[in-house]
C-alpha cells in the first residue's frame, strides 16, 4: 500500500466513524480544564480568607477583665511552684504515702481555687465564665480526693476525672481557659499520676 492509499484509508476511516475528530479546544472550554480553574481559585480563595483576620474570632473562654488574669497568674505560679516541691508520684515507696503527698497537693490546690474565687465579684464581665471554670475546679479537687482516698487501700488505683456532657474531660476546658487567656500558670498540676 502506498502512502497515498494509507491517507486515503485513514480519511475513510474517520469519515464514517460514529465519534467525532478531536478539536483542540482551549483549556477554559474543557471540563478538565474548568475543573482545574476551580480547584486553583478555590485553594487561593480559602488562604487569602484564612490570613485575612475576617476569620478570626475571639474564643468563647476569652476573659474580658484582664485584671482578673493578673491576678490570677502569680497565685497559680505560687501553687504550682508549692505542689512541684513535693515528692513526686515515683519516688513514693508506698501507696498510702502517695496518698498523703496527693492530700497536701490537693489541699494547695483547693487554698487556690479559694484566693481565684475571691478576686470574682458579680459585676465582673466574665462572671459567668469564671463561675463555670471555678465548679470545674471544684470537680477536679473532688476528683483528686477521691483518688488518694481510693488510693490508701488499692495500690493499682487510677486517676478518674470527671467528663463534661461532650465526653471530654474537664481538665481539657479548665486548661484551655488558661491557654486562650495566656495564663499558662493556671492550668491544671501535672503532679497526678
Amino acid at each position: 500500500m502506498t502512502a497515498t492509499a494509507t491517507t486515503a484509508h485513514t480519511a475513510d476511516h474517520s469519515a464514517g466513524s460514529p465519534f467525532p475528530p478531536p478539536t483542540n479546544r482551549p483549556w477554559w472550554r474543557r471540563p478538565s480544564g474548568i475543573g482545574a480553574a476551580v480547584v486553583v481559585v478555590g485553594s487561593f480563595a480559602l488562604w487569602a480568607y484564612a490570613f485575612s483576620g475576617v476569620a478570626r474570632r475571639t474564643a468563647p473562654d476569652t476573659l474580658a477583665d484582664k485584671a482578673f488574669v493578673a491576678t490570677a497568674k502569680p497565685l497559680c505560679a505560687a501553687a504550682q511552684a508549692d505542689i512541684a516541691e513535693l515528692p513526686s508520684a515515683i519516688s513514693a515507696k508506698t501507696a498510702p504515702e502517695r496518698a498523703e503527698t496527693l492530700e497536701i497537693a490537693t489541699s494547695r490546690v483547693e487554698q487556690l481555687v479559694r484566693e481565684l474565687r475571691r478576686s470574682l465579684t458579680p459585676e465582673s464581665a466574665d462572671f459567668d465564665i469564671l463561675t463555670r471554670w471555678f465548679a470545674d475546679w471544684d470537680r477536679y479537687v473532688a476528683n483528686r480526693r477521691a483518688y488518694a482516698t481510693t488510693l490508701r487501700t488499692d495500690s493499682k488505683a487510677r486517676f478518674q476525672l470527671d467528663a463534661r456532657s461532650t465526653g471530654e474531660g474537664i481538665t481539657k476546658a479548665m486548661d484551655n481557659l488558661a491557654t486562650v487567656n495566656r495564663m499558662d500558670e493556671c492550668a491544671t498540676p501535672g503532679d497526678v499520676g
